[in-house]
């Protein structure tokens, strides 16, 4: 039994196809070919609300051509996240939409094959890493941010996409010459975000999905000529610092394992970092006492630039980056695939069965928060504390294993961000305007335009 089973863990899942067998379980899988995907594009929290009512904690349910189990209950998905058993494979869980983009990424590794890739990124992420990108995000921002005019209303997602992509370049990349190369980066990056989206995946040319094939090309060609040299390099970017990781016996990551995770964790931040910052600020636009909060932490701290030292104070902002990732998790549905046959909510789950979890069920229910609709950063303060009413009923990084690894990274990106944003402009929203979320697949408000006025300092 022993030898099947490891055999099974180690080989046999990656082989089977998706386990169709659950039936037993109630649900819908919605309409052919797409399933319940045109429903929950249209009103994501309408369709989780609509499953919990129906079906309970677990039901069947259908998004393209993935069907599988969605599953809501806090305790079931803690399970699933810590997985003792080994029993639940991430790889598997986002073969269908990674594979096609990413399939060397974070989250293409299962177990002790994660374990030993993640160590590719843990030296991006340690403090003397972090201090290095906080000077150069504050640079960066700044240079946007000066150049923002008050005499008519700004657009804030296209800002920001074009903040973050140079931020993209210059610290994920070390591209810091706005060039012909910067803009090659940029068009395939930008194709790949479009091919992710196209519901037809057929490499036809001319397609969105044809593009991005050829983005991805062109990222990992590019950043495998360049590895060789940022083996040496004194650079502090973190593809320089993914060139010098080394296995635990010692050996250097293939070129082709390092472009990969570089090319991953690229688009992760890239698509987490500009929904957070979209609703960061729709938010202090639409709640000027919260902003005005924010303000005077910033303001107290007498300082033009935010230093990594000094991130600790801008608590208020913290809170509210913490609230904004509850009310609109940039990860709408986390995946995984069982390995072996077990039970959620009382029902039999077969082998090579898909669960997918949607943190905003649990986000929004008042048995964990109160007044979960309503905008209130101070439910994460150490006084409230909410979110330890349950170790997940908030998830919006994941859990277990596979964790988000730039968690940390992102909140001192939101915190940069919005100290000069707080120092130079008072903001608000036009009058009489009404925001619209997008929630699947990029959640962020669908306009944001801005009325900023600019301060005196």
């Amino acid at each position: 039994m022993e030898s099947v089973e490891k055999l099974d863990l180690e080989t046999g899942y990656r082989r089977a196809k998706d386990s169709v067998r659950i039936r037993h379980i109630p649900g819908s899988y919605g309409l052919p070919l797409v399933g319940r995907g045109i429903r929950g594009f249209v009103d994501f929290p309408g369709l989780i609300k609509e499953h919990y009512e129906k079906w309970g904690e677990v039901s069947r349910i259908q998004f393209g051509d993935q069907k599988g189990l969605l599953l809501l209950g806090a305790d079931d998905i803690q399970r699933v996240f810590l997985d003792r058993d080994q029993n639940w494979s991430t790889e598997m869980g986002y073969q269908k939409t990674m594979r096609h983009f990413y399939d060397g990424g974070v989250l293409a590794y299962d177990f002790d094959v994660h374990k030993m890739q993640r160590r590719i990124l843990q030296t991006c992420f340690k403090t003397e890493s972090m201090r290095a990108y906080a000077q150069k995000i504050n640079e960066l921002v700044k240079l946007f941010i000066d150049g923002w005019s008050d005499d008519k209303p700004l657009e804030f997602y296209p800002e920001i996409k074009e903040i973050l992509l140079r931020i993209g370049a210059e610290i994920f990349i070390g591209v810091d010459d706005v060039g012909e190369e910067y803009q090659k980066l940029n068009d395939a990056f930008l194709n790949i975000q479009a091919g992710f989206n196209d519901p037809v995946k057929k490499n036809i040319p001319g397609t969105p999905f044809y593009k991005a094939k050829k983005g991805v090309a062109y990222l990992r060609d590019y950043f495998t000529s360049l590895i060789p040299a940022r083996r040496h390099s004194d650079k502090s970017d973190m593809l320089t610092l993914m060139s010098k990781e080394c296995k635990e016996d010692g050996t250097p990551f293939s070129d082709e394992e390092i472009s990969d995770h570089a090319a991953f964790i690229l688009f992760a931040a890239h698509d987490t970092a500009t929904s957070v910052l979209n609703h960061l600020v729709y938010y202090y636009a639409a709640n000027q006492h919260w902003q005005e909060r924010a303000r005077k932490q910033s303001l107290a701290l007498d300082k033009s630039l935010l230093d990594f030292d000094s991130l600790e104070a801008m608590s208020d902002v913290e809170n509210g980056f913490y609230e904004c990732m509850r009310l609109h998790p940039p990860i709408p549905i986390l995946i995984r695939r069982s390995i072996r046959p077990t039970q959620l909510g009382g029902y039999e789950v077969p082998a090579h069965t898909p669960v997918m979890m949607a943190a905003i069920h649990n986000h929004y229910s008042e048995k964990y928060w109160s007044s979960p609709t309503t905008f209130d950063p101070d439910r994460f303060s150490s006084e409230r504390n909410e979110k330890k009413s349950h170790p997940f009923a908030y998830f919006p990084f994941g859990g277990g294993a596979h964790k988000c690894i730039g968690m940390h990274f992102g909140v001192m990106l939101g915190k940069i961000f919005m100290h000069h944003m707080l120092l130079n402009f008072t903001f608000e929203l036009p009058k009489n305007f009404e925001v619209k979320f997008q929630f699947v697949p990029l959640p962020k408000p669908e306009k944001l335009p801005l009325i900023l006025s600019r301060r005196a300092n």
